[in-house]
């Protein structure tokens, strides 16, 4: 699949000057969508194929309530774009009361695996009854310098994939050696954060 990703944020979550939640919004998005899919279909490409992901790792009830909108305007469109979302501090700021109407459309959930496992049964329980909804969970792992975290950065998430039955593993990320051309050695990292699934 090929992931969209639009970069909203506080600051910038407006659409071609429409502010979100206006019908003036939800029309701009709409017809960009839709031109959009038509495009891929144009190409051969099958729109389940390409997913958005709007607002990286909402963390509070304001990201909430913006991707909330946001989400809400595409799926009125009926583009049948999959909507991904990386969702995160559930526990802090009552984002939960916001977090629920927000992620009630998302079609991929991806919980950050370490905050994941340390999330209340209530939160638990919503992925759980949004996976038997038909939606899709992931996990990822972004937070730590992962080769020190190894094997529970990159050998342990998968089980725990299969455990709490999602169905895809992500992690920052395939190529990021922090600032060494090649990461055989990661003792003369300056940064001390090689993130690299795999040696370069």
């Amino acid at each position: 699949a090929y992931q969209i990703f639009l970069l909203v944020t506080e600051d910038n979550d407006k659409f071609a000057g429409f502010t979100p939640g206006t019908p003036e919004f939800d029309k701009a998005i709409s017809a960009w969508l839709n031109s959009f899919s038509e495009h891929v279909r144009s190409k051969g490409i099958d729109t389940e194929k390409i997913m958005f992901n709007t607002l990286d790792e909402p963390r509070n009830p304001q990201n909430y309530q913006t991707l909330g909108k946001w989400v809400t305007a595409m799926k009125k469109s009926g583009a049948d774009f999959p909507i991904f979302s990386d969702p995160v501090c559930l526990e802090k700021e009552n984002n939960m009361r916001y977090a629920t109407d927000a992620l009630k459309e998302v079609d991929i959930l991806c919980p950050l695996m370490a905050y994941y496992l340390s999330y209340s049964k209530d939160i638990k329980d919503f992925f759980e009854k949004e996976k038997a909804a038909g939606k899709e969970m992931w996990f990822y792992m972004c937070t730590e310098p992962n080769r020190e975290f190894d094997p529970s950065y990159f050998r342990l998430q998968p089980w725990q994939a299969f455990k709490y039955g999602a169905t895809g593993s992500g992690f920052w990320s395939f190529s990021d050696t922090g600032k060494l051309p090649s990461n055989w050695n990661p003792y003369t990292n300056p940064t001390g954060n090689d993130y690299s699934l795999v040696y370069i």
